[in-house]
């Protein structure tokens, strides 16, 4: 080698090498955000609250119906809460909540 010049540095040494694994960090949080996003945010989940939709419809519609008929009077508050016991158990056995 000649005086006054020096040797290149490799390509591990230079500012694009060092910009090239930023980039890559940066995609690797950026992944890792898009994969846990509803472990991150549990308010942005999607509505799937994890119960069987036919499950929530039934206990939905017979829980409506039982409340009717106490607004109407064909039913004490005492028989209220039994009807609804009775119906919650009625969409469980028809309909596993976890949808097994």
């Amino acid at each position: 080698m000649t005086e006054g010049t020096e040797p290149r540095p490799g390509f591990l040494d230079r500012p694009v090498a060092r910009l090239c694994a930023v980039a890559v960090i940066a995609a690797c949080l950026a992944l890792l955000g898009v994969y846990h996003r509803n472990d991150l945010m549990p308010g942005a989940k999607t509505g799937n609250t994890g119960l069987n939709p036919e499950f929530v419809d039934c206990r939905d519609k017979r829980s409506a119906d039982v409340d009717k008929m106490l607004s109407d009077g064909v039913i004490t508050a005492t028989q209220h809460s039994r009807f609804l016991q009775r119906a919650l158990a009625y969409c469980t056995s028809q309909f596993p909540p976890d949808g097994k």
